[in-house]
């Protein structure tokens, strides 16, 4: 029973895990949604959908599928993460001069 009770905690933490960046994904999406392009929002909401289906016990509970799944939405929105912090940086600094931000 100890394996199973290990393995029965590890899916739990995947799944948590999981539903976390997914939603997180969602939130940041509702904000700054716009700076993807069509092509890229369709990719990462493919990445998304995935997920999803890997943390639903009905499919199975194959807790490598679904850290691989989260790995490549992770993978598939680190340009979106990227523009999302310089987007944050240029409003944070706008409007002030370099001796007020040194």
């Amino acid at each position: 029973h100890v394996q199973e009770d290990m393995d029965d905690r590890l899916w739990v933490e995947a799944q948590v895990e999981a539903q976390r960046v997914v939603y997180a994904l969602e939130r940041a999406l509702e904000r700054d949604g716009t700076l993807l392009t069509p092509e890229e929002l369709a990719a990462i909401h493919h990445c998304a959908a995935v997920v999803r289906q890997c943390w639903d016990e009905a499919q199975g509970r194959d807790r490598h599928a679904l850290n691989q799944a989260v790995a490549a939405l992770d993978a598939a929105t680190q340009d979106f993460a990227q523009r999302r912090m310089n987007a944050a940086m240029a409003a944070a600094l706008q409007g002030k001069n370099i001796h007020d931000v040194v």
